[in-house]
């Protein structure tokens, strides 16, 4: 159901665009829980959100990453952690990794696992207006520098 919203969106704004059913995606949708209410963040897919730095960005009083029923009671029929990148059709605040702002293309989930949505980097952000800031940092799981680089990106 959301794939046929997504696409609809996408082709009334006369934005090109494409769905895969292989490959791996190159960034990822965080969902957030902001004050009490959902907000998205999209960053590289081997980093993690910068929650400490966003949190005292915004001045919010709590920050935390959105479990997965509060995820799927918004998007219904999506897997929990594949969401389409499109939470302003919901009204939220999406956030968007510098990292991500500078790529031309984006290959993120769209709404499963197994389904990709490829589109340019600048058609996403025309029609989402998303905040761009670094609230990412590499995660240490991938990365083979010493984790302690990264000791600052913990959670809130």
């Amino acid at each position: 159901m959301f794939l046929r919203t997504m696409t609809e969106l996408l082709e009334s704004q006369g934005i090109p665009y494409a769905v895969e059913e292989h490959g791996k995606p190159v960034v990822k949708t965080v969902m957030l829980k902001i004050d009490g209410g959902l907000a998205m963040a999209l960053i590289p897919v081997h980093h993690r959100p910068r929650l400490d730095l966003l949190k005292e960005v915004l001045n919010a009083g709590s920050m935390r990453a959105a479990d997965d029923q509060e995820v799927l009671d918004v998007f219904p029929g999506c897997d929990a952690d594949a969401v389409p990148p499109f939470g302003t059709l919901h009204g939220m605040r999406v956030f968007v990794s510098s990292d991500v702002a500078q790529r031309s293309n984006i290959l993120v989930a769209a709404g499963s696992r197994r389904r990709l949505l490829r589109m340019a980097y600048s058609d996403y952000a025309g029609l989402v207006r998303p905040f761009v800031f670094p609230i990412s940092c590499p995660d240490p799981e991938y990365v083979t520098e010493t984790p302690e680089r990264f000791a600052t990106a913990g959670t809130v």
